[in-house]
């Protein structure tokens, strides 16, 4: 696996800092994934054991590794040693339509062949990536971050002396990573713009996609122009669309 298996791309533009967006979004209830990905432990690739291609490019794989939600907990467990005051996890919210991300070419992991990005149920409607001009994201309202402050999360590493506990993954946690950032959203569009004009199947693809039954109105795709097509997302429910991973070994 690589890193453009679970992501479209990383940024460190916009209110969220630096996120890597999800290629494939997660519904926010996932058990392994979704929310509760937000202070849990998860698989950390480093290019130096596996490899990895794109520049370099380590990451997190996007599901829980143990108890979710562990670190969480043991924050809210010992709020009053650390002083935390009020949540162990805090949130940034946007405005609605306030909140644009623009994704250029070389911003972007896939070079070939692709399912459009970052719509629920996204089969039938593949795009190709290496004639990508710019993606656009603009999220809307109801769009949040929840995320856990670097401060608590120090405080915790020196109170246990840099070693993690067993409740919280012990040595498997000093060697991987904890999600420390979730970015959830319901209403946003995806603005897919190409260099050349869009392949003649691309209406059909379309057609497809909009006629699927599991979509049940939630996303909407259009064909603006002869190079670009946009997809809007109008759901009841959240999606996890972007995250932050970070290393227990940098609290130091």
């Amino acid at each position: 696996m690589s890193v453009n298996t679970y992501y479209l791309s990383k940024t460190k533009e916009g209110k969220f800092g630096s996120v890597f967006y999800l290629k494939q979004l997660q519904e926010a209830d996932s058990s392994g994934g979704g929310r509760n990905l937000l202070g849990s432990m998860v698989q950390w690739i480093d290019k130096g054991v596996f490899g990895t291609p794109w520049g370099g490019t380590d990451y997190a794989i996007p599901q829980c590794m143990s108890t979710p939600k562990a670190l969480i907990r043991e924050l809210n467990k010992r709020k009053a040693e650390l002083e935390i005051e009020g949540d162990t996890a805090l949130q940034i919210k946007v405005a609605a339509g306030k909140e644009i991300v623009k994704l250029e070419r070389n911003l972007v992991f896939d070079v070939g062949v692709g399912p459009f990005p970052m719509i629920p149920l996204n089969i039938a409607l593949d795009i190709d990536y290496s004639r990508m001009k710019a993606t656009t994201i603009t999220f809307g309202e109801g769009t949040h971050s929840e995320y856990i402050p670097v401060g608590y999360m120090s405080s915790l590493y020196e109170t246990l002396g840099g070693k993690a506990s067993a409740a919280i993954g012990g040595r498997l946690l000093e060697k991987n990573a904890y999600i420390s950032q979730v970015v959830l959203a319901k209403r946003y569009s995806v603005h897919f713009e190409s260099i050349t004009a869009l392949s003649s199947g691309v209406d059909a693809k379309i057609e497809q996609y909009n006629t699927l039954p599991e979509i049940g109105g939630k996303v909407k795709v259009q064909k603006k122009t002869e190079r670009t097509v946009v997809a809007e997302v109008n759901s009841d429910i959240y999606y996890l669309v972007a995250l932050t991973a970070s290393l227990w070994k940098n609290l130091k």
